[in-house]
C-alpha cells in the first residue's frame, strides 16, 4: 500500500493516539500563551514600577532643591550687592611651604 494513501486512511489502531497527540500539543500551546501572557504581564508591571519610581525621585529633587535655593539666595543677593572685595594682604603673598 504507498504511504500517500496510509497517510490520508491513517491507521486505524493507532487512531486514538492520533487525538492524545492533538491534545497534548494544544495543551502545550495554551501553556506556551499563558505564559507570554504572563511574561507580558510582568513586564508592564515593571514599567509601570520604573515610571513610578522616577515620579518619586523627580518629586524628592524638587523637595530638596526649594530648601537649597532658598538657603542660597539671600547669599547670592549679599554677593551680587557687594563690590569685589579682595581679602588677601597687600604685596607679594608667601608661602607657608619652605623651598629646597
Amino acid at each position: 500500500m504507498p504511504w500517500r494513501l496510509l497517510n490520508t486512511v491513517g491507521f486505524p489502531k493507532d487512531r486514538p493516539t492520533y487525538r492524545s497527540r492533538q491534545r497534548k500539543k494544544e495543551k502545550e500551546v495554551e501553556r506556551l500563551r499563558r505564559l507570554l501572557a504572563m511574561v507580558m504581564e510582568s513586564r508592564e508591571v515593571d514599567h509601570e514600577a520604573i515610571a513610578r519610581e522616577k515620579a518619586v525621585e523627580e518629586r524628592m529633587n524638587e523637595e530638596i532643591r526649594r530648601p537649597v535655593q532658598m538657603a542660597v539666595s539671600p547669599i547670592q543677593r549679599q554677593t551680587a550687592s557687594e563690590p569685589g572685595v579682595n581679602i588677601s594682604p597687600s604685596g607679594q603673598l608667601k608661602s607657608s611651604c619652605a623651598s629646597t
